[in-house]
C-alpha cells in the first residue's frame, strides 16, 4: 500500500513534468556557412527576412512583436571579409564612422563570444528613435581576414530581460575558428 506522501510526490512529479514540458523552449539551430556560425535559439526566436540591400547582414532573429516594443528583441549577425584591416579595433574604428552622430557610444570592453570563447570587442550604444530610447551592443570578432559581429538591440527600459536573452544566444553560438566560406 502506498503512503499519502508517496501519492502526493508522484502526483506532484507528474504535474511538474506536464507543466515543465509545456514551457520548455524547443531549440532551433540557425546556421550560416558564409560566416561560419550556428546560433541555437529557443522557440521564442524566429528568423526574419534579411535585408536584401545589405551585403553584410547574414542573419536576423527576432523575439516578440514590434507592436509590443517592451519585449521586442532583435539579434543580427553581420559578416565582412576585409584584407586591408589587421585588427578588430581598427575595423571597429572604421565601422563606427557610419553610425549616426547622435548615437552615444559607451565604454568598449574586451569579452568572449561563443562556446569556444572567441575574443571579441563589446561596443555599446544608446540612441533615440521614433520616440523610444534604445540600447544596442555590437560584439565584434575577427577570424583571419573575416570580421563578424553580433548586433543586439532592444528598448533601453527592457534591457535587463533582453540582455539575458541575448547572452543565451551569444555564449552558446558555435563559431568556426577559421571563419566561414566568405571570400572577397
Amino acid at each position: 500500500m502506498r503512503s499519502i506522501g508517496t501519492v502526493r510526490f508522484v502526483a506532484f512529479a507528474a504535474l511538474a513534468l506536464v507543466i515543465g514540458g509545456a514551457t520548455t523552449a524547443r531549440a532551433a539551430e540557425y546556421a550560416d556557412k558564409v560566416s561560419g556560425l550556428t546560433i541555437t535559439a529557443g522557440d521564442a526566436w524566429k528568423q526574419t527576412q534579411q535585408a536584401k540591400d545589405d551585403a553584410t547582414e547574414r542573419m536576423q532573429l527576432e523575439s516578440g512583436k514590434p507592436a509590443a516594443p517592451d519585449t521586442y528583441y532583435v539579434f543580427k549577425v553581420g559578416h565582412v571579409v576585409e584584407k586591408t584591416v589587421d585588427s578588430a579595433k581598427a575595423f571597429k574604428d572604421e565601422m563606427v564612422k557610419m553610425f549616426p552622430k547622435e548615437w552615444k557610444m559607451g565604454e568598449i570592453t574586451d569579452v568572449t563570444v561563443g562556446k569556444d570563447k572567441v575574443a571579441a570587442l563589446k561596443i555599446p550604444y544608446t540612441f533615440s528613435m521614433e520616440g523610444f530610447d534604445w540600447k544596442m551592443e555590437l560584439y565584434l570578432f575577427k577570424r583571419g581576414d573575416q570580421f563578424t559581429y553580433f548586433q543586439v538591440m532592444s528598448l533601453a527600459k527592457g534591457w535587463d530581460a533582453a540582455d539575458k536573452a541575448f547572452q543565451d544566444l551569444i555564449t552558446t553560438a558555435a563559431i568556426e575558428p577559421k571563419g566561414g566560406t566568405a571570400t572577397k
